[in-house]
């Protein structure tokens, strides 16, 4: 079940893409950190060709489990699954 949870908000993630550019379509994924992943990754896809980059990698961010951007798209808020917080 937390497998099915998990590949649905990535679902939803990459189809709400959270800036766009020409060409280029911009979105993230996150990843649980406990788990292996690095946290939180900036991607993009080139809509002519299909090809899928990744451009950054933002790490200290322990097992984000939930992405928003400002209304104006240059914050990027995350919340994080641990007790102690930031």
């Amino acid at each position: 079940m937390k497998k099915i949870v998990v590949l649905t908000v990535l679902i939803i993630n990459v189809l709400c893409a959270f800036g766009k550019e020409s060409d280029n379509l911009f979105f993230y994924v996150w990843t649980y950190t406990s788990n292996g992943g690095k946290g939180i990754y900036l991607c993009n896809v080139d809509n002519s060709s299909g090809e899928i980059s990744l451009l950054e990698t933002f790490v200290g961010i322990d097992n984000p489990s939930f992405l928003k951007t400002s209304y104006d798209k240059r914050f990027l808020y995350a919340v994080t699954e641990n007790q102690e917080g930031y």
